[in-house]
């Protein structure tokens, strides 16, 4: 049985997205957090932020300038990374274009979504195939579907492809 009677937090971050705390703990043996403890907790409070800041706005950086990325942006097409939720990681400035536009193609809630019916079962279909191949439990090599366009320009053709790590 744990012996921890004596909990201090500071919350670092609340929000939507994200909820961070830092949490003290100790044992009877070590006695109460004290208003001095409390008092170093508030005062470590922003650096650690600051630390967090500069983890996130290095790793953007990073991915901002890798050149797998740089490539993709280079593409006269739009690319779009999904996770497993089928929400968007990542989409290159083309993609995110069309998606704004809203003309065949949305995005609603992070995810990409259809406006008729029958290609939204098929988009849905290829994707879900999709991301059992990407965690190894299925054997989908991808599709292609034309989407349609609202204003009667010519269709999208999305192609669906599975990405396997080899993790």
């Amino acid at each position: 049985k744990a012996d921890i009677p004596h909990i201090g937090a500071v919350v670092l971050a609340n929000s939507r997205s994200l909820m961070m705390s830092l949490v003290v703990q100790r044992s009877r043996s070590q006695g109460a957090i004290g208003t001095a403890d409390l008092v170093s907790l508030r005062r470590l409070a922003p650096h650690l932020m600051r630390a967090l800041q500069l983890r996130a706005f290095i790793g953007a950086q990073r991915a901002e300038h890798n050149p797998m990325r740089q490539a993709l942006t280079q593409l006269p097409f739009g690319v779009v990374f999904l996770d497993q939720e089928l929400r968007i990681l990542q989409a290159t400035p083309i993609a995110e274009r069309v998606l704004r536009r809203g003309d065949g193609l949305t995005l609603v809630r992070g995810t990409i979504k259809v406006q008729r019916h029958g290609e939204s079962a098929s988009l849905e279909r290829c994707l879900g195939e999709a991301l059992l191949t990407s965690m190894r439990r299925g054997t989908s090599a991808g599709d292609a579907i034309r989407i349609r366009r609202a204003n009667g320009k010519s269709p999208y053709l999305l192609l669906v492809a599975p990405l396997v790590s080899d993790l």
